[in-house]
C-alpha cells in the first residue's frame, strides 16, 4: 500500500470530515471547497509532524536567574529566589569578565554525579564528580573589584541558568540586570 492511500485511510478512520473529496460538509450542506490531493496530503503531514514535535522539544529546557552574595568572605552564585525554576543541583559553571572570551573559572562534570554539586556554591570551590574531558577547565582567578561578571550554569542537561554582577571596591557585590542583546542589523535598533 502507497504511503498516501495509507496516510489517507488513516485521516478518514480519524474523522476528518471530506478527506479524499471535493468538500467538508456538516450534516448534508457543504461548507467549503477543499481539494485534496497527494501534495496536500504531504503538506498536512508534515505540519502535524512540525507540530508533534514542537510540543515535546519546547518543554525540554529551562531557563532560571542566578545572583551573586557574599557569605562568610566569599562569593557565592546562587538562583534567584525569584526565579520561576529553582534547581539545586548543577554540572557545569563559568564565570568571565563580560565581553570576553576567556573565561575567570570554568569547570564541567559529567552528569553522572548523583548531585554531588549544589547551590549555593561559592567562588572558585572545585566541581566534585568525573570532569569532562572535551572541554577546557579554568581554575578559578582572583576577581577584579568594580569588572562586570557574568556568570552561567548548567543543571542536568537541560536546565540554564545566567546572571551578571559587580564586586564593588567596599567588598559589596551588586547583582545587574540581564544584558540586552543588540540586533545584528549593525545601527543598534
Amino acid at each position: 500500500m502507497a504511503h498516501d492511500d495509507l496516510a489517507e485511510q488513516l485521516f478518514v478512520r480519524a474523522g476528518f470530515p471530506g478527506f479524499g473529496t471535493k468538500s467538508c460538509r456538516s450534516g448534508d450542506d457543504a461548507i467549503a471547497d477543499v481539494p485534496f490531493n497527494a501534495h496536500s496530503l504531504r503538506m498536512i503531514r508534515k505540519i502535524a509532524a512540525a507540530m508533534l514535535l514542537a510540543v515535546p522539544l519546547g518543554g525540554c529546557s529551562y531557563n532560571y536567574n542566578l545572583f551573586a552574595k557574599v557569605r562568610n568572605g566569599q562569593i557565592v552564585i546562587d538562583v534567584d529566589p525569584a526565579s520561576s525554576r529553582q534547581p539545586t543541583c548543577l554540572r557545569q559553571i563559568e564565570v568571565s569578565v563580560e565581553d570576553e572570551r576567556d573565561p575567570t573559572w570554568r569547570e564541567s562534570v559529567s552528569h553522572d554525579d548523583k548531585c554531588a554539586n549544589e547551590f549555593p556554591l561559592s567562588y572558585g570551590h572545585r566541581l566534585r564528580g568525573k570532569h569532562q574531558q572535551d572541554r577546557e577547565e579554568v581554575a578559578a582567578k582572583p576577581l577584579q573589584l568594580e569588572v562586570i561578571y557574568e556568570v552561567t550554569t548548567t543543571t542536568g542537561a537541560t536546565g540554564y541558568g545566567g546572571g551578571r554582577f559587580i564586586v564593588h571596591a567596599d567588598g559589596n557585590v551588586e547583582n545587574l540586570p540581564p544584558k540586552l542583546l543588540t540586533s545584528d542589523t549593525g545601527d543598534g535598533s
